[in-house]
């Protein structure tokens, strides 16, 4: 049986904040990371993978000082709010591994499965 994996999305924003016409916007980055259907481990070619878009952005963004990190699960994920907030919470400690001292903004969401039209 193949197992669905399912993706979590970390928007790293870098400086965080708002654009106003006095100020240049922050740029943004996005990773997606892919959880196993139901668990909230991060597999090694997902870590592999964080290490090395954290480590590009540490080159183009020497001054890196926040992310923001959201954690996601399927509406039909048996106990899908704590399974989305586990999965905010592993991809933090990895992030915080990687990039000590940075400043998380760290959120999870639980969505409705797929609508499909004919």
């Amino acid at each position: 049986m193949a197992t669905m994996r399912i993706p979590l999305a970390l928007a790293f924003l870098i400086g965080l904040g708002s654009c106003t016409v006095a100020q240049a916007c922050k740029p943004v980055s996005t990773v997606v990371l892919v959880f196993e259907e139901g668990s909230a481990t991060l597999g090694r070619d997902q870590v592999v993978l964080l290490v090395n878009r954290l480590d590009h952005f540490r080159r183009l963004y020497p001054n890196l000082n926040a992310f923001a990190i959201e954690g996601v699960a399927r509406q039909t994920a048996p106990d899908a709010k704590r399974l989305a907030q586990r999965r905010a919470i592993e991809a933090a400690r990895a992030v915080r591994t990687l990039f000590d001292g940075v400043e998380l903004h760290i959120s999870s969401n639980v969505y409705p499965p797929p609508v499909v039209i004919a």
